[in-house]
C-alpha cells in the first residue's frame, strides 16, 4: 500500500511538472471593436379566429425596414502555450435606428387568406432596434504548411437578446368592404406600436483563416432557441385598452450567420467588414386580447355572453423575421 502510495505522489508530481509548461504565463488577446453598417428588416405575423375559422383573421407584414446600426464588440482569447485548445469569450451590443419602412394589415372573413374586407398600407418609417449576444467556448489553432497560415476553429454556447419597437404611422386605407367609397383615404391620428422580444441560449462555432500577418477571413454559424413575446399599442381600436391592446408568446428557433474580413493596419490595429443574416420563426402561440368596456359590450352585442375580465385568447399562427447587415468598423487589441 505504501509503494502504491509513493508511486501515485511521483506519477503527480511528473505529470504537474509536465504539464506545468503548457498553462505558464498565459497571454490574454482583448479585442473591442466599434461598427456602423446599415440593416434591413423584414418581419410579419398572422392570428386565426378563436374558434380557427378563418384560419387567418388578421395579418400584420413589415416590409423593407431600413436601419442605421451602430454595434460594439469585443473578443477575450487566452493563449497558453503548447495548450490543444484556448479559453475563447465574444460579445457584441448593437442599437439601430428604423428611417424608412412599410407596413400593411390586413383582416380576412375567408380561409387562406381569402375574403379580404380590409387593408390598411401604413408607414413604418419609424422606431428602433436592440441586439445583444454573449458567447464563449474553446478556441482550436492549427498551423497550416504555408509560413504565415493559420485556421482557428471555435465551438461556442451563448445567450442572445434581440428587441424591435416598431410603430406605424401616416395609415391609409386601401380596402373595405364596409365603407367602400372615396378609397384610398387616410387614417387620421394612427400612430400604433408593436414590440417586440427574442431571447434564450444558443449553439454556434467561429472560423477564422489567416492567410498571413495582415488579412483574416472570417465565419461564424449559430443556431438560438428563443421565447418570444410581443406586445401591441392599437391608437385608434377603441374596444382595445390601452397602452397594452394585446400581447403574443410563444416560442422559436433562429439561425445567425456572418461573413468577414479584417485588415491589420498596425499590430494593435484594424479594419473590417462584415456581412449578417438571421432568420427567426416561431411556433404557433397565443394571441391574447385585452378589451375595453366598449369591446366587451360589443361581444356581448354580438353574441350575448358576457366576457367579465375582457381578455379573448386566440391562435397565433406564426411570426417571421429575417434581418440582413453590412457594416465597417475598426478594432483594437489589448496585449
Amino acid at each position: 500500500m505504501c509503494r502504491l502510495s509513493q508511486s501515485t505522489s511521483y506519477l503527480v508530481i511528473f505529470l504537474l511538472f509536465c504539464i506545468k509548461p503548457a498553462f505558464a504565463e498565459p497571454e490574454r488577446k482583448l479585442d473591442l471593436g466599434l461598427e456602423v453598417g446599415h440593416r434591413i428588416d423584414q418581419l410579419n405575423w398572422n392570428i386565426a379566429a378563436s374558434d380557427g375559422n378563418p384560419n387567418v383573421l388578421s395579418e400584420l407584414t413589415w416590409r423593407d425596414l431600413f436601419i442605421t446600426q451602430i454595434r460594439g464588440t469585443t473578443k477575450l482569447l487566452v493563449d497558453l502555450p503548447s495548450s490543444v485548445f484556448l479559453p475563447y469569450m465574444r460579445g457584441a451590443l448593437a442599437y439601430g435606428k428604423i428611417y424608412r419602412g412599410e407596413n400593411q394589415d390586413s383582416d380576412y372573413n375567408g380561409n387562406n387568406r381569402t375574403l379580404e374586407f380590409s387593408r390598411s398600407n401604413n408607414s413604418a418609417d419609424q422606431g428602433d432596434v436592440l441586439d445583444a449576444s454573449f458567447g464563449f467556448g474553446v478556441q482550436f489553432v492549427k498551423k497550416m504548411a504555408q509560413p504565415g497560415q493559420t485556421l482557428r476553429i471555435s465551438p461556442l454556447a451563448g445567450y442572445s437578446y434581440h428587441q424591435q419597437n416598431l410603430r406605424m404611422t401616416e395609415g391609409l386605407q386601401t380596402i373595405s368592404t364596409q365603407n367602400p367609397a372615396n378609397l384610398p383615404r387616410p387614417i387620421p391620428g394612427l400612430n400604433s406600436t408593436y414590440e417586440t422580444e427574442w431571447r434564450g441560449p444558443w449553439l454556434g462555432v467561429d472560423f477564422s483563416f489567416e492567410t498571413n500577418k495582415k488579412h483574416i477571413f472570417k465565419a461564424s454559424f449559430e443556431h438560438h432557441w428563443a421565447n418570444y413575446d410581443a406586445e401591441a399599442n392599437w391608437n385608434l381600436r377603441s374596444d382595445f385598452q390601452r397602452p397594452k391592446s394585446f400581447t403574443h408568446k410563444s416560442t422559436g428557433k433562429g439561425m445567425v450567420a456572418s461573413i468577414g474580413w479584417e485588415f491589420r493596419l498596425r499590430p494593435n490595429w484594424s479594419v473590417n467588414a462584415n456581412l449578417d443574416y438571421q432568420r427567426w420563426k416561431t411556433q404557433p402561440g397565443t394571441d391574447t386580447v385585452f378589451l375595453s368596456p366598449e369591446g366587451i359590450q360589443n361581444i356581448f352585442d354580438d353574441t350575448g355572453i358576457l366576457l367579465s375580465d375582457g381578455i379573448i385568447h386566440q391562435p397565433l399562427n406564426r411570426v417571421n423575421w429575417e434581418s440582413r447587415a453590412v457594416s465597417l468598423g475598426l478594432q483594437y487589441r489589448f496585449q
